[in-house]
């Protein structure tokens, strides 16, 4: 190859002609670079798309994480799980920490809990894959958020519920027992926004998610393969 060509397998050659791509507004500016790029069609490029790929999944599952929990949260968060180390990870204690400060929100609305329920989701978002799991510590942060609304008024509080509530079902596997509990209380979030902001849209988007009058935190038990008595 010729030093002074780009190397068409290197991610950051791949990323650049995605940004270029992604830009381009009209289908003659697209055959355009797609004709200056052929490689970006071929096999040659084919593990540098993955990866670039992964990459940017990965930066947006950033940003959602901190449009919920706060920058300030997640980074806390990151540094201490690299304090910590992978070993230190417990699911069940992060687990039964997430439920008992949900149910203590619940009871006392207690800010300082809020404050500590999110870093503790913050947490989770760092150190627990993507899936179900994780879908019940977004719901339980978006629970909370939602009541801290109700409590207090605090409107970006019920835009962050939303946020977590969309992303607990997005990340809830289909046959996950507490599904069920995600899109009842995304339909809450959902229902109380469109009623808050007068909003059409919100309104529709919360009729695929009717109300059920099972608590949530009864439900978030089969995360774990059990219910609560």
């Amino acid at each position: 190859m010729n030093p002074s060509e780009p190397d068409h397998r290197d991610p950051a050659h791949v990323n650049e002609t995605l940004n270029q791509l992604a830009a381009a507004s009209r289908p003659s500016e697209l055959r355009v670079l797609f004709e200056e790029h052929p490689e970006v069609l071929t096999d040659r490029v084919e593990h540098a798309l993955e990866a670039t790929i992964g990459q940017l999944t990965a930066a947006a599952r950033l940003i959602a994480n901190c449009r919920i929990v706060g920058v300030d949260a997640l980074m806390g968060a990151l540094k201490r799980a690299t304090v910590d180390g992978p070993e230190a990870v417990d699911a069940r204690k992060i687990f039964e920490y997430v439920h008992q400060a949900l149910a203590e929100y619940l009871n006392t609305g207690d800010p300082d809990v809020l404050a500590a329920l999110t870093d503790a989701v913050a947490y989770a978002y760092i150190v627990i894959p993507v899936g179900s799991l994780q879908a019940v510590f977004s719901e339980a942060l978006g629970v909370v958020l939602r009541q801290h609304f109700v409590t207090t008024g605090d409107e970006s509080a019920l835009t962050r519920a939303a946020r977590a509530l969309r992303l607990a079902v997005a990340d809830a596997d289909e046959n996950s027992p507490a599904r069920i509990s995600h899109l009842s209380n995304l339909g809450n979030a959902l229902r109380t926004s469109a009623s808050v902001h007068d909003s059409p849209e919100l309104l529709a988007e919360s009729r695929g998610h009717p109300a059920h009058r099972a608590r949530p935190r009864l439900l978030q038990r089969a995360a774990f393969g059990r219910r609560e008595p």
